[in-house]
This record gives structure tokens, C-alpha cells and sequence, in this order.
């Protein structure tokens, strides 16, 4: 009987040892997964973080070219904004030139004018002469 009992619980231990390494060869499959889960999670949120800035660098981009478009002084480094405001004043240097030119135009209309009215009067008191 007692043989029988030493038997019982040796084969009990033997399946307890098996159940064991079992469980141990499932945790340590299971903590691979958490492993890989965890390091897909970390590379994900790195992704996350790098879309996040680049929306918001895009969104900031945005917004200072659209202020420099709309004529407001901003600060800013920018070469988007230093472009803009080098076309603006381009342009309002182009446009200035225009108007100086026109202007030229009718001082010289003018001028014109004044020279024949001078000659006019002088060839009316040439004739009084």
C-alpha cells in the first residue's frame, strides 16, 4: 500500500512538473507577445508623435503664410514668409515705379503745355511790338 501511494505521488509530481513547464513555456510565450506588443505600441507612438509635429509644423506653415499673404508683419524665420514679403515688396516697388512714371508723363504733358503757352504769349507780344 504504501508503494502504491510512493507510486500515486511520484506520478503526481511528474505530471506536476510537466503542468509546471507547461505554464512556464506558456508565460514565456505570452511574455514574448507583451514584448512585441509593447514594442510595436512604443514605434507606434513614436509614429504618432512625428505625424503630430509635422501636422502641427504644417498647420503653423499654413498659418504663417497665410499672415504674410494677408499683409501682417510677423516674426519669423520662415523662407515662405521672407519670399512673400519679397514678392510684396516687389510688387510694391514695381507698382510705385508705375505710378512715378506716369506721374512723369503728365509733368512732361504739362511741361509741354506751359512751353506752348509761353511761346503763344510770346509771339501775341512779339506782334504788339
Amino acid at each position: 500500500s504504501k508503494e502504491l501511494q510512493k507510486a500515486e505521488i511520484e506520478r503526481q509530481m511528474v505530471a506536476l512538473k510537466k503542468s509546471l513547464e507547461k505554464n512556464r513555456n506558456e508565460s514565456l510565450a505570452q511574455e514574448k507577445v507583451l514584448t512585441n506588443y509593447r514594442k510595436s505600441l512604443d514605434h507606434l507612438q513614436k509614429q504618432r508623435s512625428f505625424l503630430q509635429k509635422r501636422v502641427f509644423d504644417t498647420l503653423l506653415e499654413d498659418f504663417l503664410f497665410s499672415q504674410a499673404l494677408k499683409g501682417q508683419n510677423l516674426a519669423s524665420s520662415s523662407d515662405v514668409i521672407l519670399q512673400v514679403a519679397f514678392e510684396n515688396l516687389h510688387q510694391s516697388t514695381l507698382s510705385k515705379m508705375s505710378q512715378l512714371s506716369q506721374e512723369e508723363k503728365d509733368l512732361n504733358t504739362q511741361a509741354l503745355k506751359v512751353k506752348s503757352s509761353i511761346q503763344k504769349i510770346s509771339s501775341v507780344i512779339d506782334e504788339q511790338k
